[in-house]
């Protein structure tokens, strides 16, 4: 949960929803949200995720031997509370909750898709994130995950500062050159 989270993005409405046929190889299915079924788009998965995927896989083989496979295809199942059935978007967001207990860390599923967010943001473009977001328009994504973190909108405003008014076009100006 944590690497398809942090590491990609996905949603824990999406996590939840997962099959294992949505995995082939190193790509991933995801179905989002949105209507008529939602947003399908298909990743490749970073190789963390991948591993994380493959590391679960026998856990989750486990309680479907001990308890049967009622999973319905999904890739989580429980681990108790009707062991071996599908796990739901409530389930992902109280397994992170027992986490954060755990660790003393404070952070939600949505941290985790704003922690990709952000540190996708200072590899790409906007138009880049917005695709790998998964938004319908770059302003979703601007509003709700870069303009909310301060340090980014004031690195931000210090590069638009610098471009407008740095020593380069201070120099130009002193040179006699008029933009």
């Amino acid at each position: 949960m944590l690497a398809l989270g942090a590491g990609m993005g996905v949603r824990r409405s999406e996590i939840a929803k997962l099959k294992l046929r949505d995995i082939k190889g190193n790509s991933i299915t995801i179905r989002g949200k949105g209507h008529n079924g939602g947003k399908v788009v298909t990743r490749v998965m970073p190789a963390y995720v991948k591993e994380s995927i493959e590391a679960y896989l026998p856990m989750r083989e486990g309680i479907i031997a001990k308890y049967g496979d009622r999973s319905e295809g999904n890739l989580l199942v429980k681990p108790s509370r009707k062991p071996g059935s599908p796990m739901t978007s409530m389930d992902v967001s109280n397994m992170v909750l027992r986490l954060k207990r755990a660790t003393g860390i404070n952070f939600t599923c949505h941290s985790l898709r704003r922690l990709f967010a952000i540190t996708v943001n200072s590899v790409t473009n906007l138009e880049n994130l917005r695709q790998l977001m998964r938004h319908s328009s770059i302003e979703v994504t601007f509003l709700c995950y870069l303009n909310a973190n301060p340090e980014i909108r004031d690195k931000a405003l210090d590069e638009v500062n610098d471009i407008l008014f740095g020593d380069e076009v201070d120099a130009q100006l002193s040179n006699g050159n008029r933009c």
